[in-house]
């Protein structure tokens, strides 16, 4: 192997004190027709051996590498046009994938006891049940659960982005999807409601756990929200997003969020990245994901408040220390207002960082009633459609006593 390239990269990752998550993103040449799989039957082998070597490589100094993610979105059908092999994937093939686990998995941990060996993130969106041009599956991961693929994975993984937020909020109000065809009423049913990241992750964790048998940890190695460079509603929403995305995602429970990306690939032009393309300088979700990591390092998910008008995620440090952050929440433009009683003084950080200092029947004190301060929270209005409005007129807060 030529390992010159990725031991430059990978060095400059470490050195820079990035803990690695690498993904073998594609197949090598020789293994697979299509870049992403499957692998030729005759070559699993191979490529386990292919794995062995990699893993054993880069465990060591400097790299330091013990998370290994096999595959980019390995529920992409298998072609969607044969002038763009990109599209290779697994797809309706989730029993070869789950074949592809139980040859790798031993392999790795064969070398590295330590490591962590990932389900490659589905995109679990976009499902071509809806359109004959779309390119994601929806039932492999149930394939993969059910070739034994489960039995080889340290965690299960997928992808979460908003735009497809309605495909697990309308378990909302639709009753429960079933295992089998998720609509048809049939089967054993599970439970799947919430908003946005929460419901996706329920509906995932909650179908492998009641119609496999599978109950892995979550990861989650791309979320994103666009940002497009002179629009600033959406680079407002990225940035509130950044907040509420990670919130949410920690409050149901998911082990590791990913934000994608630090800057959009030249690939494609969704906009996503923390940092605008052509130079590299700062969008606001770069700064509100500074702000996130800065107050919430040493922080755990503790609670989620129940407060009319109001979505909030309480956490606590080692010490029992908390930190709330809160947001309204309606299908109106209305503000709510979070109480903290007693309390002598608050301090409230907006999603760039600046604090502001609220005491006790001061400024900024909602209630002015001795011993408690209440906080009003901001509702933001930035999108027209009234049928949007719910979704964005939240403006995050972090407060701490």
């Amino acid at each position: 192997y030529n390992f010159a390239f990725f031991d430059e990269k990978l060095q400059l990752l470490a050195d820079s004190g990035i803990q690695i998550i690498a993904l073998v993103h594609d197949a090598p040449y020789w293994a697979a027709e299509y870049p992403a799989g499957p692998i030729y039957p005759d070559r699993i082998d191979e490529f386990a051996q292919f794995l062995t070597d990699l893993v054993g490589r880069y465990k060591q100094p400097p790299y330091n590498i013990h998370h290994w993610e096999l595959i980019n979105e390995p529920d992409q059908i298998e072609i969607l046009d044969v002038e763009n092999p990109w599209y290779g994937g697994y797809g309706f093939d989730g029993d070869q994938y789950a074949d592809m686990l139980a040859q790798t998995y031993p392999a790795i941990k064969a070398v590295d006891s330590s490591a962590t060996v990932l389900m490659g993130g589905v995109a679990h969106d976009w499902f071509e049940e809806y359109g004959d041009t779309l390119p994601f599956y929806r039932y492999f991961p149930d394939d993969v659960m059910a070739g034994g693929g489960g039995d080889f994975l340290d965690a299960t993984n997928f992808h979460y982005f908003p735009d497809f937020y309605y495909e697990w909020e309308r378990w909302n109000t639709n009753g429960a999807p079933t295992c089998g065809i998720v609509d048809d009423g049939l089967g054993t049913p599970y439970e799947a409601k919430g908003i946005d990241v929460i419901a996706k992750t329920r509906h995932f964790r909650n179908r492998l756990r009641v119609c496999f048998g599978v109950d892995k940890p979550i990861w989650i190695t791309e979320m994103g929200e666009h940002g497009y460079a002179g629009d600033l509603g959406s680079l407002g929403q990225q940035a509130r997003f950044v907040l509420q995305g990670y919130a949410r995602a920690l409050a149901v429970g998911v082990e590791n969020v990913t934000w994608f990306a630090l800057v959009t690939p030249p690939y494609e032009d969704h906009a996503q990245g923390l940092l605008y393309k052509d130079d590299w300088s700062p969008k606001p979700a770069f700064y509100a994901y500074q702000t996130l990591t800065y107050e919430l390092t040493g922080y755990q998910y503790s609670d989620t408040l129940d407060v009319p008008k109001v979505e909030g995620y309480v956490f606590r440090d080692g010490s029992g220390h908390e930190k709330v952050m809160a947001w309204s929440w309606g299908d109106a433009l209305e503000s709510g207002s979070v109480v903290f009683a007693p309390a002598n003084q608050l301090q409230v950080v907006d999603r760039e960082g600046r604090v502001t200092i609220v005491r006790d029947g001061g400024p900024g004190d909602a209630d002015q009633i001795p011993g408690s301060v209440t906080i009003r929270l901001p509702a933001v209005p930035v999108r027209p459609d009234p049928a949007l409005l719910r979704r964005y007129t939240a403006e995050p807060l972090i407060i701490f006593k």
